[in-house]
Protein backbone atom coordinates (compact mmCIF):
# COMPACT_ATOMS: atom_id res chain seq x y z
CA UNK A 1 0.00 0.00 0.00
CA UNK A 2 2.97 1.85 0.58
CA UNK A 3 3.75 4.53 -2.25
CA UNK A 4 0.45 3.65 -3.79
CA UNK A 5 -2.25 4.68 -1.02
CA UNK A 6 -0.22 5.45 1.42
CA UNK A 7 2.81 8.17 1.31
CA UNK A 8 5.15 6.10 3.51
CA UNK A 9 8.20 9.20 3.42
CA UNK A 10 9.55 10.26 6.89
CA UNK A 11 11.92 12.71 6.18
CA UNK A 12 11.88 12.61 3.15
CA UNK A 13 12.87 8.79 3.30
CA UNK A 14 10.84 5.62 2.77
CA UNK A 15 9.92 4.27 5.87
CA UNK A 16 9.72 0.41 4.35
CA UNK A 17 13.60 1.33 3.65
CA UNK A 18 14.31 3.12 7.16
CA UNK A 19 12.45 0.28 9.05
CA UNK A 20 14.16 -2.89 7.25
CA UNK A 21 17.70 -1.15 7.41
CA UNK A 22 16.81 -0.72 11.27
CA UNK A 23 15.92 -4.29 11.55
CA UNK A 24 18.79 -5.95 9.91
CA UNK A 25 21.14 -4.11 11.18
CA UNK A 26 19.93 -5.94 14.80
CA UNK A 27 21.43 -9.15 12.59
CA UNK A 28 24.45 -7.39 11.41
CA UNK A 29 23.56 -7.17 7.67
CA UNK A 30 24.06 -4.65 5.66
CA UNK A 31 22.03 -3.97 2.47
CA UNK A 32 21.90 -1.24 -0.07
CA UNK A 33 19.10 0.91 0.44
CA UNK A 34 18.59 0.40 -3.46
CA UNK A 35 18.21 -3.36 -2.75
CA UNK A 36 15.55 -2.41 0.06
CA UNK A 37 13.41 -0.39 -2.02
CA UNK A 38 13.42 -3.58 -4.55
CA UNK A 39 11.73 -5.51 -1.70
CA UNK A 40 8.56 -2.94 -1.26
CA UNK A 41 5.06 -4.81 -1.34
CA UNK A 42 6.73 -8.21 -0.99
CA UNK A 43 6.26 -11.11 1.79
CA UNK A 44 8.12 -9.14 4.81
CA UNK A 45 9.22 -12.74 5.91
CA UNK A 46 10.00 -14.09 2.94
CA UNK A 47 12.24 -10.01 2.32
CA UNK A 48 13.76 -11.18 5.32
CA UNK A 49 14.65 -14.81 4.82
CA UNK A 50 16.15 -14.09 1.34
CA UNK A 51 18.33 -11.64 2.45
CA UNK A 52 19.67 -12.90 5.51
CA UNK A 53 20.90 -15.49 3.72
CA UNK A 54 22.22 -13.96 0.37
CA UNK A 55 23.40 -11.07 2.40
CA UNK A 56 24.12 -12.14 5.64
CA UNK A 57 24.96 -16.01 4.78
CA UNK A 58 22.22 -17.80 7.35
CA UNK A 59 20.82 -20.92 6.40
CA UNK A 60 18.77 -23.82 7.93
CA UNK A 61 17.53 -22.53 11.65
CA UNK A 62 19.43 -19.82 11.92
CA UNK A 63 18.00 -18.42 8.91
CA UNK A 64 14.26 -19.47 10.06
CA UNK A 65 14.74 -17.91 14.34
CA UNK A 66 16.55 -14.76 13.07
CA UNK A 67 13.86 -14.07 10.24
CA UNK A 68 11.24 -14.39 12.48
CA UNK A 69 13.09 -12.34 14.90
CA UNK A 70 13.59 -9.61 12.79
CA UNK A 71 9.59 -9.47 11.71
CA UNK A 72 8.85 -8.94 15.17
CA UNK A 73 11.36 -6.28 15.28
CA UNK A 74 9.50 -5.16 12.06
CA UNK A 75 6.27 -5.38 13.30
CA UNK A 76 7.02 -2.94 16.35
CA UNK A 77 8.68 -0.53 14.16
CA UNK A 78 6.02 -0.40 12.38
CA UNK A 79 3.19 0.30 15.06
CA UNK A 80 5.51 3.10 16.32
CA UNK A 81 5.09 4.93 13.26
CA UNK A 82 2.23 3.93 11.94
CA UNK A 83 0.35 7.73 12.98
CA UNK A 84 3.39 9.03 11.02
CA UNK A 85 2.37 7.81 7.68
CA UNK A 86 -0.60 9.73 5.60
CA UNK A 87 -2.73 9.19 2.82
CA UNK A 88 -1.51 9.62 -0.97
CA UNK A 89 -3.51 12.61 -2.36
CA UNK A 90 -6.67 11.54 -3.93
CA UNK A 91 -6.70 8.16 -1.99
CA UNK A 92 -9.70 8.71 -0.23
CA UNK A 93 -11.69 10.09 -3.34
CA UNK A 94 -10.71 7.36 -5.32
CA UNK A 95 -11.83 5.02 -3.11
CA UNK A 96 -15.30 6.60 -2.47
CA UNK A 97 -15.72 6.91 -6.43
CA UNK A 98 -15.40 2.96 -6.79
CA UNK A 99 -17.27 2.32 -3.92
CA UNK A 100 -20.28 4.55 -5.44
CA UNK A 101 -20.17 2.50 -8.85
CA UNK A 102 -20.22 -0.58 -6.27
CA UNK A 103 -16.83 -1.69 -7.14
CA UNK A 104 -14.75 -3.93 -4.29
CA UNK A 105 -11.90 -3.04 -3.32
CA UNK A 106 -9.38 -5.43 -1.50
CA UNK A 107 -6.17 -3.95 -0.34
CA UNK A 108 -3.07 -6.37 0.45
CA UNK A 109 0.16 -5.70 2.15
CA UNK A 110 3.87 -7.15 2.22
CA UNK A 111 3.42 -8.13 5.92
CA UNK A 112 1.89 -11.06 7.00
CA UNK A 113 -0.13 -10.57 10.48
CA UNK A 114 -1.08 -13.10 12.83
Amino acid sequence: MAATTVDDTINGRPWYCRASKTVLNVAHVAVHGDVLNAQRGKDKMEVFRTLLASHGGLQGDALEQTAQRLLEHFTVQLLRNVERLREMPGATAAFRFLKQRGVFIALGSGSRWR
